[in-house]
């Protein structure tokens, strides 16, 4: 978005300007997010979603993102050992940046997290003794856990 244009003396503010510098500003912030599909990786052998779920949306307003991304785990979702998950982001981040996330890995606990949002498009996340989020960590997940990361951050264009 660019911005916003101020009459000169004299001007008036006709259909064309208003739609351009007012009603169509509106339009674009207050429109629907944007529905993407996250891609799951790992640093070893990729996790299979099977029956679980990945749902993505975003909002872009000029460099700005706003992004939400929720994983839920199927009866069918498996994971290798020993790896530690990634998840993409709908643009890449301009520099590696935080968000904030959840884990519910089963027992009905919610774990904060912290998601590392780097520069190659993708979030990793850590739990608050510093360990990665796996399969195993911070917990054993199962049918319908989840994991959940919401933030706002500037691309480069």
């Amino acid at each position: 978005m660019a911005d916003p244009v101020s009459p000169a003396a004299g001007q008036f503010i006709d259909k064309p300007f208003w739609d351009a510098e007012v009603h169509d500003r509106w339009v674009h912030l207050y429109a629907p997010w944007e529905l993407y599909t996250p891609e799951w990786t790992s640093t070893g052998a990729a996790p299979t979603l099977g029956n679980g779920s990945l749902t993505g949306r975003y909002k872009k307003i000029g460099k700005t993102v706003f992004f939400h991304i929720r994983l839920v785990y199927g009866s069918t979702t498996t994971s290798p050992a020993g790896v530690v998950w990634y998840l993409s982001l709908p643009f890449p981040p301009a520099v590696d940046s935080v968000a904030s996330a959840r884990g519910n890995p089963g027992g009905g606990n919610h774990i904060p997290l912290t998601a590392s949002l780097l520069t190659n498009g993708k979030a990793w996340f850590t739990k608050w003794d510093g360990g990665a989020t796996g399969p195993t960590s911070p917990g054993t997940w199962a049918n319908g856990n989840n994991l959940t990361v919401s933030g706002v951050y500037e691309t480069a264009a």
